[in-house]
């Protein structure tokens, strides 16, 4: 499901809402199995909620071990030659990133290195972005999205 990333537009999408409890990883699942079924690439539902829950792997029936943070750790190390980071799609081409599995990882996560990882990412499959309203990652993955839907 990769292509090479001159022959595929990059395609991310951010929702976002003024509060918690609104429905943003709901619609990000629809869309995301919508835009699976439609696109030649995987979809990630990049989750970059600050309090580190994942409540959209079990519904897709995945136990991802990948984090966002681990993507960036990863990331550095394969641009000195090391293992590229995959993100587990379920059967349907729809894989899932939570920020991070801890808050200490989700405190190292820096806006800059988000958005590295999030660039590299969108060159192997297009992102949905699931952002909560106080998240330092909001403005990072607004100036990424190429569409862009608030709530």
């Amino acid at each position: 499901m990769n292509a090479s990333a001159t022959s595929v537009k990059r395609r991310i999408a951010c929702l976002t809402a003024s509060k918690e409890g609104a429905g943003k990883s709901t619609v990000a699942l629809d869309l995301a199995l919508a835009w699976a079924g439609m696109g030649s690439r995987g979809v990630v539902i990049v989750h970059l909620d600050t309090l580190w829950r994942d409540d959209v792997s079990a519904r897709l029936g995945l136990h991802p071990s990948l984090t966002l943070a681990d993507v960036i750790r990863l990331g550095e190390l394969a641009l000195r030659g090391g293992p590229r980071p995959v993100v587990p799609l379920s059967q349907w081409g729809v894989g899932c990133l939570p920020l991070a599995a801890n808050a200490d990882q989700a405190a190292r996560v820096t806006p800059a290195a988000a958005r590295r990882a999030l660039d590299r990412l969108s060159r192997a499959y297009d992102l949905i972005l699931v952002v909560d309203p106080v998240s330092s990652l909001r403005g990072v993955a607004l100036r990424l999205a190429t569409v862009t839907m608030e709530g």
